[in-house]
């Protein structure tokens, strides 16, 4: 065999081997020129459970990276719950005797508040033919900053703070509280008390 039949019989060998060999780089789950196999995409599992902090749920990753999905803002309803996780939004506070004054009270402390803090208080009911007056150390600061209503036996109503409207919770009626800082003419030592005043 001359020279120029030994050349082309290994050129041929030589591409047959590279076609062979050099197909598989690359693939995942296949093995490369150097012997090494490629690992698979890796693909996040995640929590079919929410998890939660007192602004946002997500579902965070059961692979062990720090990854999440579906995170979003809490979405509150009537009941003071966000509506996709559940989370509780509201604090639940009981009107209390105050033995100083002789009334039944919910009285906060003096506070600042942030430009976006929400308060949000459930009280828990138990009385009848109840109203309910707020009283604030600043009468001009909360009027326009405060919403709440009572939710009984099912059914929402506005109530208004006053003293002079009726307010029947019965046994397991909730009245909600929700004052918005960003509504007050001033966040600087915010004091208020919801008084239970028998009409």
């Amino acid at each position: 065999m001359n020279k120029k039949k030994i050349f082309t019989s290994l050129l041929c060998f030589s591409m047959l081997a590279l076609a062979a060999c050099g197909g598989n780089k690359g693939k995942e789950g296949q093995t490369s020129t150097s012997g090494e196999t490629s690992e698979p995409a890796h693909v996040h599992t995640f929590s079919d459970a929410w998890s939660k902090n007192n602004s946002e749920h997500w579902h965070a990753a059961t692979c062990g990276h720090e990854v999440d999905k579906d995170r979003a803002a809490h979405s509150m309803n009537d009941n003071g719950l966000c509506s996709v996780c559940g989370f509780d939004m509201m604090e639940s506070v009981s009107i209390e005797l105050d033995t100083d004054s002789g009334e039944r009270i919910f009285k906060t402390s003096y506070m600042d508040l942030g430009e976006n803090e929400v308060l949000r208080y459930r009280i828990s009911g138990g009385h009848t033919g109840y109203g309910f007056e707020l009283e604030d150390h600043d009468p001009t600061n909360l009027p326009d900053a405060v919403t709440a209503y009572t939710i009984v036996d099912g059914v929402k109503t506005p109530a208004v703070l006053d003293g002079h409207t009726a307010v029947n919770l019965g046994a397991e009626g909730k009245l909600y509280f929700i004052l918005e800082a960003s509504k007050l003419s001033s966040r600087d030592d915010v004091w208020f008390k919801i008084v239970e005043r028998n009409i």
